[in-house]
Formats: structure tokens, sequence, C-alpha cells
């Protein structure tokens, strides 16, 4: 599967946030990329449509962690994707997106409209997350090659002092954004 479009689109899409995202601009660049690779990886076959979906979702799904920023990111998010597929006049992908960015720290399998990008997203942004903990079916190698491709540049350490920083002041919602 050629996926030098979603490559090139996502590196579109993040570019006018690098001041905003700052020194944290390649690790999320790197995580985003990592999980649409996933995103394709595991749905097989991906139209170029799809290819455009997943770009976009990836670049705009944790986006608000900048913007805001708040650790209470998905609504934030979803407002900036919304406002760019206005201005691409995409509107007609706007429930579609909406629902991988709300959903994709959902805990378990999501089964509703949209399935098809929702879930290979969801499982995509965990495989990643968890270092590989969660494979979903993905071979050791190639997560490998991804992070070879993509490195880490410490994502999950930006998440985790995000994640506690959040969690002493808001101890009884912790992790604002997973829903069941």
């Amino acid at each position: 599967m050629d996926l030098s479009l979603l490559d090139r689109r996502i590196s579109e899409l993040l570019f006018p946030y690098q001041t905003t995202i700052g020194k944290d601009f390649t690790a999320y660049q790197h995580h985003v990329k990592r999980v649409a690779y996933l995103t394709c990886h595991l749905k097989q076959q991906v139209s170029e449509i799809e290819q455009e979906k997943i770009a976009i979702t990836a670049v705009f799904h944790d986006l608000g962690l900048w913007t805001v920023p708040t650790f209470d990111y998905l609504s934030p998010s979803i407002a900036l994707v919304n406002e760019y597929l206005q201005q691409q006049a995409l509107d007609t992908w706007q429930e579609e997106i909406n629902s991988m960015i709300d959903f994709h720290h959902k805990l378990t399998p999501y089964k509703g409209k949209f399935n098809q990008l929702v879930e290979p997203f969801r499982k995509a942004d965990l495989i990643d997350l968890s270092f590989g903990v969660k494979r979903f079916g993905i071979s050791t190698s190639y997560l490998k090659v991804l992070r070879e491709q993509f490195p880490l540049e410490g994502f999950q350490v930006i998440i985790a002092k995000r994640f506690l920083k959040h969690w002493l002041s808001h101890p009884l919602r912790p992790l604002p954004m997973v829903k069941r």
C-alpha cells in the first residue's frame, strides 16, 4: 500500500501548528504518522479518500492538548477539525471524523456508525500509546520499522507528564477523554 499521500498530507496539515506545538512538534508529528500508518495497516484496504480522512483525523485528534491547552482535549480538537472541514467544504465528513476523534480513547471496541474507520483508528492510537503492548495483530517487526521511520521522541513522556499534572488538580476525573 502506497502511503506517500498520507505522509505528505499529514506534514501539510500539521505545519501551521508548528509554533503552537513548539518543542513537542516532532514528537507529536511522529505520533500522528505512526497512528495513521497503523490505522491503514489494520484496515488493510484503504482508498485515497480514506487516507485523507485518516490524515485529517490523525493531525487533529490530540491537537487540543496544545491549542487550548487542556487535558480534556477532545472537544477542542473536534472544534478545530470542524473549522478545518468547513473551510475545505468537507462538511459531509464531519460526523465520521468527529467520531474517530471522540472515540479514539474508548476502552472497549467501537461498534457504532463509521466503525470501519473509527475502530482501526482507536486501536492504532492504543498500540502507539502502549508502546505496542496492545498490538491487535500488528507484528513487532512492523512496529519496529515504524519507530525507526518515526522515532518516539518522548511523546509518551509528554502525555504522562500532562496526565500527572491534570491528575493532581482533578483527582476524581484523571482521564476525562476516556470512554467506556
